[in-house]
């Protein structure tokens, strides 16, 4: 069974006569009943607890093993490293100038002095632009040139 029909004059909208804000009756109510369940809508939104944000919780990933370039294989699981942190950690590596200066710190002993070789200490800029030059660079460097053939040797050795 539903509430009667508004009378006419007490369901309007936009501004009233005063300028005010005019409320409209629901459908089957009329403006007092209306005005009845917006006063309860709106204890129960005011009496609910504000949830605070949660917060993201954020992961740290380890950093990478340092490389010394005396082990060529070992450069691939670097870079590997390296590329998880920075897709981990997205937001802290945004751009390539933080991810070289990162790669360069984890560099040890020839790698280390070879990578500052490459920095203008005028502009206090790398000579690599972007972080895939920096890895084509280390690659060039450090990268086992014949690993098929090192492979091979090693077996070898093993007998």
């Amino acid at each position: 069974m539903s509430a009667p029909a508004p009378p006419k004059g007490e369901s309007s909208k936009g501004k009233d006569a005063e300028g005010e804000t005019a409320v409209v009756a629901l459908p089957g109510f009329t403006i007092e009943q209306t005005k009845a369940m917006m006063a309860v809508f709106e204890h129960f939104r005011n009496s609910m607890p504000t949830a605070a944000p949660t917060a993201v919780p954020s992961i740290k990933f380890p950093d990478s093993d340092p490389f010394d370039g005396t082990k060529p294989h070992e450069l691939r699981n670097f870079l590997a490293q390296l590329n998880n942190k920075y897709k981990g950690e997205a937001t802290k590596f945004a751009i390539s100038r933080k991810k070289i200066a990162y790669a360069v710190s984890l560099l040890k002993e020839n790698p280390a002095e070879l990578a500052f070789n490459e920095y203008d200490t005028d502009d206090k800029t790398w000579n690599w632009d972007t972080y895939a030059e920096f890895t084509i660079w280390l690659k060039k460097a450090f990268e086992n040139p014949d690993p098929t053939g090192t492979a091979e040797q090693e077996l070898r050795n093993l007998r």
